[in-house]
Parts: C-alpha cells; sequence; structure tokens
C-alpha cells in the first residue's frame, strides 16, 4: 500500500497544527501586549491624580510601579517578536533543565 504524502496543505499536518497554533499565539501575545498598555495608562492617570489630589501619605501607585509594567511591556514584546519570526523551528521560554541537553 502506497503511503499518502503529508504536506503543508493537508488539514492533519504538522506543519499546519504549527501555523495554526503560531497565529493563535500571536494574537494572545497581541492582546497581553494590550492589556499592559491599558495597565500603564491607568496607572499613570491615577499616579497623576495621586499627587494632584495631593494624598499625603498614601502611596498606592509609584513610579515604581509604572516602571514595573514599563519592563512587562518590553519583555512581552521580545517574545513577540521571538515567535513571529518567520524561520523558526521551535522556541522554548523559561528555564533550562540546569544546562543538559
Amino acid at each position: 500500500e502506497k503511503k499518502k504524502k503529508t504536506s503543508d496543505k493537508d488539514p492533519g499536518s504538522p506543519l499546519k497544527h504549527f501555523v495554526t497554533a503560531k497565529k493563535r499565539i500571536n494574537g494572545i501575545f497581541e492582546q497581553i501586549s494590550g492589556y499592559i498598555d491599558e495597565s500603564s495608562d491607568f496607572l499613570k492617570v491615577a499616579e497623576n491624580f495621586q499627587s494632584n489630589a495631593k494624598c499625603d501619605g498614601l502611596d498606592i501607585v509609584n513610579e515604581n510601579h509604572i516602571n514595573q509594567v514599563e519592563q512587562f511591556k518590553g519583555k512581552v514584546a521580545g517574545i513577540a517578536q521571538v515567535i513571529s519570526r518567520d524561520k523558526m523551528k521551535v522556541a522554548f521560554f523559561g528555564r533550562t533543565s540546569n544546562g543538559k541537553s
């Protein structure tokens, strides 16, 4: 019996699954980036309101919080850039297994 060759046009092919998953992951990171932008804007408005209201002793939002959100934005952008590459085999995120392969 002749074995059927799988291609990227075959809906069950691994490449097709990879492309679909990659598109979904890109969408997820776009959403995360949007949430981070909204969080950053909110914290900036809250900090401005807090300083204009002269809330002495109330440090609900400070520059450190805004800086942390900006750092998250950079990390998410870096991950999204790696995932969006056209020539990618596999991408791993997180901890390694102590250098063991």
